[in-house]
């Protein structure tokens, strides 16, 4: 079997880490993989040596109406590569390159399996995406999501999708199955994220400055737009000796192996991957009730859900593991249950069964 994955980048984000998960573990499997990319940067996550990437670009234009005429110029490339290569299956993250993948597929007899990484009501929201996802996705083979709620906002959408729905989790990577020793845990708050208006951080730095940290720091790990600002907000809210930002790190494994608390202040998400990697890592999580994802992953067992924008509930939340080692600790241990949930051989097993479905 030879499979194609498509992606618009190998940039660092969730989706490219679970699409460099599936590549990676059918490529040991000795099946041939194929990376169809549309921006020529370099992979930020280690890709098996067998994988070939095949990248596809255009020159962007200021002018808007050449940008909307050469949405589509891609495709022709694409389409011709995938004629030599011939995969079995494409399977194909996002938006963009979904509608790539469909117009590419077109008389070639190549099943496409489309995927939505993001919040549908949200992205994209120009009107020429929206239109193209209306007029090419119910020619899909399939479609996966990552959860049972995004799959419900395609109809508010006016968007038909193929009979063929699947809700898939994102699997953890092999270095988020390990042992974590508890006692090991240090008095650490941390939030993991790009710094944009969805993630929020500013929201946790308000609620922290209305705590007693006591000997409690904060990390915060990203890069973005916002970074200087939220920076800038420790600073005026007295808590730039409590604070540290990170910036983009690839041992972000060995960052949630210390911190006893990990928070998630996003507006809204796809499917919160840096929610699992804490709870794997026995971190006791906290998080936003936000569309969408923290409601299909946190209980009452494993977690702690707070009502969306709610800073003084998020402050309560905070202060009631700071104090209580007992609460931290159950929390923990029942997090760290996700790790069968989401093992790569569970979920490789669940994509599997779509493949063999459109073959």
């Amino acid at each position: 079997m030879i499979i194609g994955l498509a992606i618009p980048s190998l940039n660092s984000g969730g989706a490219e880490r679970v699409i460099t998960t599936l590549a990676n573990y059918w490529a040991n499997k000795n099946k041939e993989v194929h990376l169809f990319v549309f921006n020529d940067s370099d992979s930020f996550y280690a890709l098996h040596p067998s994988i070939k990437i095949h990248c596809f670009t255009q020159t962007p234009s200021k002018n808007p109406i050449a940008r909307i005429t050469n949405i589509l110029k891609p495709v022709k490339g694409y389409k011709m590569t995938l004629k030599e290569v011939k995969p079995s299956v494409v399977i194909s993250f996002l938006t963009i390159v979904n509608i790539f993948s469909l117009k590419a597929c077109t008389d070639l007899n190549i099943p496409v399996i489309i995927s939505e990484r993001n919040n549908v009501l949200d992205s994209p929201q120009k009107f020429h995406w929206n239109y193209l996802r209306k007029t090419n996705y119910k020619k899909a083979s399939a479609i996966v999501l990552q959860t049972k709620r995004s799959l419900k906002c395609f109809s508010q959408l006016s968007i038909k999708l193929p009979k063929n729905q699947r809700v898939i989790f994102n699997p953890l990577s092999e270095e988020y199955q390990q042992e974590v020793n508890l006692l090991r845990k240090e008095e650490l708050i941390i939030s993991i994220g790009r710094f944009d208006d969805y993630k929020q951080q500013d929201v946790l730095l308000k609620a922290l400055s209305t705590i007693d940290l006591k000997n409690w720091k904060v990390i915060f790990v990203g890069e973005g737009k916002n970074l200087e600002t939220v920076k800038q907000l420790s600073k005026d809210l007295n808590l730039e000796d409590k604070v540290s930002f990170l910036g983009k790190r690839k041992d972000v494994v060995k960052l949630l192996e210390r911190a006893s608390i990990f928070t998630l202040t996003s507006k809204s998400e796809g499917f919160p991957n840096a929610l699992c990697e804490a709870l794997s890592q026995g971190c006791a999580c906290i998080s936003f009730d936000c569309e969408f994802g923290p409601d299909e992953i946190i209980n009452k067992e494993n977690g702690i859900l707070v009502e969306a924008q709610n800073t003084g509930e998020l402050a309560e939340a905070i202060d009631q593991l700071i104090v209580s080692d007992e609460k931290r600790v159950e929390l923990s241990l029942n997090g760290m249950e996700i790790k069968e949930n989401l093992s790569v051989e569970k979920i490789v097993a669940k994509w599997e069964d779509v493949i063999e479905s459109v073959i």
